[in-house]
């Protein structure tokens, strides 16, 4: 995240992370995929602003003013520092089903999200789809968290 949280700061100082994904949907058995998307709101600006990271370089992608109320409900679901969240990597390991299927099946397309929309704490959610069969597992993303 850090340097998509520089480029998020630079944008609006008082910008929160409320949502990380994989983009496009490609991230292998150990979680690692060729770019991750981050996405911010900032209540001075009344906006969000999403931030593309590949190769360790950050570019802007979108924009965009929000109505006060879900200006309110980002922030309210905004991620914890990245200090007490898991990456992707480990996120991985805690998904038996997910990395077993990505090992058994190199080069299928999944995905992985990071929020707190989808459960009641941030957690990531894994998925992917392939020949007919969705794998989809939820890994809190907060140690000691439960989704």
């Amino acid at each position: 995240m850090g340097k998509a949280d520089q480029a998020a700061r630079r944008w609006h100082k008082d910008s929160k992370i409320y949502a990380i994904s994989s983009y496009p949907p490609k991230v292998d058995a150990q979680g690692r995929a060729p770019s991750w998307l981050y996405t911010y709101v900032s209540p001075s600006g009344k906006s969000f602003a999403s931030f593309l990271v590949t190769g360790g370089k950050v570019k802007p992608t979108r924009q965009g003013s929000l109505p006060e109320k879900d200006i309110k409900n980002l922030v309210k679901h905004a991620l914890p520092p990245q200090s007490k969240l898991l990456d992707s990597t480990q996120a991985v390991k805690k998904a038996p089903k997910f990395e077993s299927y990505l090992k058994k099946n190199p080069g299928t397309e999944a995905s992985a999200g990071l929020d707190s929309f989808s459960s009641k704490k941030p957690a990531w959610i894994l998925n992917t789809v392939s020949r007919g069969k969705r794998i989809e597992e939820k890994v809190p993303a907060v140690s000691g968290g439960s989704s």
